[in-house]
């Protein structure tokens, strides 16, 4: 679709480009492919079969070099994308209808070229929300699993998983067994500098487990005001980072950033944005030291539709800069943000025509201050 791209007379690569057909595209994680340039993933309702998984793979200035669909037999949405160690990737997300469906992973090569699927149903609804590579092979994955109405409630529990080289269950926790409706929600996992895995729930809650899946010890990280945590980074110094949103005057929401250490125990929390809603998606280590946030505003930007906002803070979360990139009166909403090779930024992110309209994928390529 649409595209624009300039080189600086510095060593920086800068452009922004739209990718998709007459309907809908919404891409959800963006990573920096093994074999240069980009790789993006989400689903898409104008190639393939009808709702599929989608794959796209672009050059460094932007350059689609192949797209691909992935068809589990209903309607597809893929959540994250990992790069395998292999020099292929992993992805997690949904199969399904819109009201029974199962976690779904498809591995493929670094062509887009389909290795395995696998579904995984759980108690009877699942999905899969995040999948990263294994310290020793294979993914490991968090998702969610649940019966709707099973004596009487909702029986509800969130689980990790790790899966072999061939798509098999090497193992799987589960992290809560109630029946509760606000059970655990795990969201996001990390590889830990100690060979096991931390997953951290919406709702602000974390576990700490070995790498056989054992738990160890959980924590819960005490925010004022409601709110949700979306991602979680290692921290170089040791500890973590997790990034969401939060209501701290009880009405409009704000970027929330989470600084806590090896045990769980919260260090500092900071909140960013202005007087209307602001919500934090993603958060990775940024190039120069400190941390890169992305998501969608409404407090800033091009009026009165969301835009992309990108920010760096620095170690102790103190803001660096901050930047919006908004697509005239389209709405625009980013998921998905990871460090070029050249120090810069790729930012997966959607746009909406005219706000309501068909959508995108969108992706942006910064310098390392965010300009383009």
């Amino acid at each position: 679709n649409g595209a624009s791209s300039k080189t600086k007379l510095s060593h920086y690569i800068t452009w922004e480009r739209t990718y998709g057909g007459p309907g809908y595209e919404y891409a959800n994680a963006v990573v920096v492919a093994p074999d240069g340039g980009y790789a993006c993933a989400g689903r898409s309702s104008s190639f393939g079969g009808g709702e599929d998984a989608y794959l796209i793979k672009v050059d460094d200035y932007g350059n689609l070099l192949w797209q691909r669909t992935y068809d589990g037999g209903s309607y597809e949405a893929i959540r994250s994308l990992a790069v395998t160690p292999d020099d292929g990737y992993i992805m997690a997300g949904q199969t399904g209808t819109d009201d029974i469906f199962d976690a779904y992973y498809v591995r493929v090569g670094g062509s887009g070229n389909l290795l395995w699927e696998m579904k995984y149903s759980g108690i009877g609804i699942a999905m899969a929300m995040s999948a990263i590579a294994g310290h020793d092979g294979g993914c490991v994955s968090v998702g969610w699993t649940w019966n709707l109405m099973q004596n009487g409630k909702d029986y509800y529990y969130g689980w990790i998983m790790k899966l072999d080289d061939s798509g098999e269950i090497a193992w799987m926790t589960p992290l809560d067994d109630t029946l509760d409706a606000e059970g655990l929600s795990p969201y996001s996992v990390t590889t830990t500098p100690d060979g096991g895995y931390l997953v951290l729930d919406m709702y602000f809650r974390i576990v700490k487990l070995d790498g056989d899946g054992n738990i160890l010890w959980q924590n819960e990280i005490d925010v004022e005001g409601l709110g949700r945590i979306r991602s979680v980074v290692l921290a170089p110094d040791g500890g973590y980072v997790a990034a969401g949103w939060s209501y701290p005057g009880g009405s409009d929401s704000d970027f929330l950033v989470v600084r806590f250490d090896e045990s769980g125990n919260k260090i500092w929390m900071k909140t960013y944005g202005g007087t209307e809603d602001d919500d934090a998606y993603y958060i990775a280590q940024a190039s120069d030291g400190g941390y890169i946030v992305t998501g969608a505003t409404f407090s800033f930007g091009s009026g009165d539709r969301a835009d992309v906002y990108l920010l760096k803070v620095s170690e102790s979360g103190e803001l660096v800069w901050q930047r919006t990139y908004g697509q005239d009166d389209n709405a625009n909403l980013a998921l998905s943000v990871a460090v070029a090779p050249d120090g810069g930024y790729i930012v997966g992110a959607r746009v909406f025509i005219g706000g309501f309209g068909p959508s995108d994928f969108w992706l942006i390529k910064t310098d390392p201050n965010g300009e383009l």
